[in-house]
Formats: C-alpha cells, sequence, structure tokens
C-alpha cells in the first residue's frame, strides 16, 4: 500500500450534540473500520488528528479518522462496505476522496500501535505481577499517547488499542499497515499531514 488516496470518516453531528464524546464515535468508527480492513489485509492506513491541532478544529473534526490507500477504487470499495453497516450510516460520514498531491512537501506522520500487556498475560507472580502493565500505561499517559476503546469480535471483551503519534520521514516505499490501519514498530512507516478542513 501507498499512501496516494485519502478520506476521512467522520461522526455526524448534524442537528446537535448526539450525546457520545468525539474519542468515543472515533472509537467505534475505528471498530467498524476494521472490519472492512480485516478483508483486506494492508490495503489501508489510518491517520488522527493531534492534540496540538484539536483546539483549532471544527466539533466534527476532532473525532474524525483519515484512511489512506494505494487507489479511488480502494476508497471507493471502503465506502462501499460501511454504508452497509447501519450504525455506520447513521453516525458517520465518508468523505470524497482525494488524491495526495504528487508535489506534497508537507510534515510525515507515524501512528505506532503501543503495546501495553493485559494482566491475564503477565507472566510473573506475586510483587512482580502487573509491574510491566503499570509501566506502560503510565509511559503512554505521559506522552500523551491516544487509545481507542474496541471490543473484539471474537471474544466480545472490550480492551485499549494505544498509538503513538510521532513524527515522521516521507515515505518511499510500501507501507504494511496492521489490521486497524497503524503501523508496528517492527514496520514503520509514516503518512502525510494533509490539512484537517
Amino acid at each position: 500500500m501507498r499512501p496516494q488516496w485519502y478520506c476521512d470518516a467522520m461522526p455526524l453531528t448534524l442537528g446537535g450534540d448526539t450525546g457520545i464524546s468525539g474519542p468515543m464515535l472515533r472509537s467505534r468508527m475505528l471498530g467498524l473500520l476494521h472490519g472492512v480492513f480485516a478483508k483486506r489485509p494492508g490495503t489501508f492506513a489510518v491517520a488522527f488528528p493531534g492534540r496540538e491541532q484539536l483546539p483549532t478544529l471544527p466539533l466534527p473534526l476532532t473525532g474524525t479518522l483519515r484512511v489512506f490507500a494505494s487507489s479511488r477504487e480502494d476508497l471507493d470499495g471502503l465506502a462501499k462496505n460501511v454504508i452497509s453497516q447501519p450504525w455506520f450510516r447513521d453516525y458517520a460520514r465518508l468523505s470524497y476522496p482525494q488524491a495526495v498531491p504528487d508535489d506534497f512537501c508537507g510534515d510525515w506522520v507515524r501512528f505506532v500501535r503501543y503495546r501495553v500487556p493485559s494482566l491475564a498475560s503477565d507472566r510473573h507472580e506475586g510483587e512482580e505481577h502487573g509491574l510491566l502493565r503499570k509501566r506502560r500505561m503510565e509511559t503512554a499517559r505521559k506522552a500523551q499517547m491516544t487509545y481507542f476503546i474496541l471490543r473484539s469480535a471474537r471474544t466480545g471483551q472490550r480492551f485499549s488499542l494505544v498509538v503513538n503519534r510521532e513524527q515522521g520521514e516521507p515515505q518511499s516505499g510500501e507501507c504494511a499497515p496492521n489490521g486497524y490501519g497503524f503501523c508496528v514498530t517492527s514496520s514503520p512507516f509514516s503518512l502525510p499531514e494533509l490539512p484537517w478542513a
């Protein structure tokens, strides 16, 4: 995948407040997008606004996710899949696909999954049990990483997906996003930081 086309998944706030916060709507949208991404692994990458950008954005955009793909056809297929889902149809919308300018010379950003182990996966016992989780959660909190509250389709359990937003370098090769559209530390890639408007 190469980030050559993009569209925005935005929460609908027409007619006033939905009663759900932007981050919660964003989490729900990512959960639904993940279902489509899983059918086409490595096809879509996801970006979101940085904390420094949020105060200047109109309210609907604070819960926005940007989806990148290699082609317009990939984004058309994404739209066809999500519009058939009742929740997405009622609470969100996809913007019209746009091409990333060939001469883009702005910033590039990396969205890296940050693993926080669960207590159940901790092999330590006694006083050591849970210390790694606690350290990782503290690191994520201090760095003000973004997290998504998601529900596993397989087990039905809720979990947090923590993502760190970092400065990146211009991307020249192929990207290998995970099932949620983010990069992992073993396979980093960057996305263009296009205006959020």
